[in-house]
């Protein structure tokens, strides 16, 4: 049961993630929609496991998009480049893969000495 819904909750999210992965721009109040629609599709991915007193291991065990989406959700709820070089440092991006965060941070974030610095490192 579990395996299936993982493979459920991957096509899921694959979705979401293709649409970020398109977008050239994503404005403060896209930024702040996208995150309630995401927050709202991580609780409903977690009820699909109502028996599971764990449903975030469970998800993490068998959907292989799970960690990525959640360090996504963590991204759009930093509203400065601080805060996003903070969480490289603390490792909350290591599902995702730097050309993916670049884009996330390139179309969220408008340019600027401290957005050039940050990629380059």
């Amino acid at each position: 049961f579990c395996q299936r819904m993982g493979h459920l909750c991957d096509a899921v999210l694959t979705l979401y993630g293709k649409q970020i992965k398109a977008a050239r721009s994503i404005s403060p109040n896209a930024r702040h929609f996208l995150l309630g629609l995401f927050r709202k599709a991580s609780t409903d991915l977690k009820e699909l496991f109502p028996t599971n007193p764990k449903p975030d291991r469970c998800l993490d065990d068998c959907s292989s998009e799970w960690n990525r989406f959640q360090a996504l959700l963590q991204f759009l709820d930093m509203a400065q480049l601080p805060q996003v070089e903070a969480a490289l440092g603390s490792g909350v991006f290591r599902q995702v893969a730097a050309p993916e965060l670049s884009h996330w941070i390139q179309a969220t974030f408008g340019d600027s000495a401290e957005r050039r610095s940050l990629l380059q490192s």
